[in-house]
């Protein structure tokens, strides 16, 4: 399939579904979204970057962008590790959702938070330590305040948690996806009439692994539910420094193994993360100068 290069008429059509203030082709700003990519991947440069706010202007762009076959690369609002952001080729439309950072729901009975794409690690953590100080959601290990919780749980990431609840992949229940159609669902038990998002599985075939991992590619989140945990009444930090990735795998392991309360809340972190770094320039792409 072949994609063609937005143009200005492309952009008169974003400005009239977000607009003016929400859509840009402007080099400069569009240039400047290589600083949310980590991973040290090559990234291409955006023609035009589109800020929505609500699924329905996102049904639109993406119904407008099938159309006109222009690329679509959505992102939460960067910096959530993995393999977060590389606008790949033919660059097009970059989709900036850090608009949506709405905390939806709260439910404790139920243990789970529902949150839009542009909440960060930080907003989350505050939030809940504000009006849910007895609970926590799975912010991931190594990841800044700055990274979004949804943005690492797609890339199947880790989180504080992960020794004793598996990635974060695991730790989200159910999601409203847009497709490139325009289609808008639901997964698991969220997509019955009246049910919570407490069952990520639901009915029939099991839509959110094939969704998982594919980085925005197959359709785009706006809302998740994401489990959260209550705080163990006693907590014990203790840190220990090691030389080599394999010492500290292998004194991971043995605590684990001891099943004395703090094992499961065990977390590696490596020291210097060396392919935490900014994405690369494109090969074909010459440096700008901005005045």
């Amino acid at each position: 399939m072949s994609y063609k290069a937005p143009d200005n008429k492309d952009l008169e059509a974003m400005i009239g579904i977000v607009g003016k203030n929400y859509a840009t082709a402007n080099k400069a700003i569009n240039a400047s979204y290589l600083a949310k990519s980590v991973m040290g991947l090559e990234s291409q440069i955006p023609q035009l970057v589109v800020r929505p706010k609500y699924p329905e202007e996102i049904r639109k762009i993406l119904l407008y962008c099938s159309a006109e076959k222009i690329a679509v690369t959505p992102m939460s609002a960067g910096l959530s590790g993995g393999f977060a952001l590389p606008v790949l080729k033919p660059a097009g439309v970059l989709l900036d959702l850090s608009r949506m950072d709405r905390i939806i729901e709260i439910d404790e009975k139920n243990r789970y938070a529902i949150i839009e794409p542009g909440v960060t690690n930080g907003a989350l953590w505050a939030y809940m330590e504000k009006y849910h100080p007895d609970w926590a959601p799975p912010i991931a290990d190594g990841a800044p305040p700055a990274a979004t919780v949804m943005g690492d749980a797609i890339d199947r990431g880790f989180s504080l948690y992960t020794s004793s609840v598996g990635p974060q992949g695991d730790n989200f229940m159910c999601a409203e996806v847009v497709f490139p159609n325009g289609d808008v669902i639901r997964t698991g038990s969220w997509a019955l009439p009246t049910a919570k998002p407490f069952y990520k599985y639901g009915l029939g075939p099991d839509m959110w692994s094939f969704l998982m991992g594919s980085q925005g590619a197959l359709g785009v989140f706006t809302k998740c539910a994401v489990k959260i945990y209550p705080h163990p009444k006693f907590k014990t930090v203790v840190a220990w420094g090691m030389s080599n990735p394999q010492d500290m795998q292998d004194l991971t392991l043995e605590i684990s193994q001891q099943e004395f309360g703090i094992a499961h809340n065990t977390v590696m972190v490596q020291g210097g993360n060396y392919p935490l770094v900014m994405a690369r320039w494109p090969k074909d792409k010459e440096f700008l100068a901005f005045s």
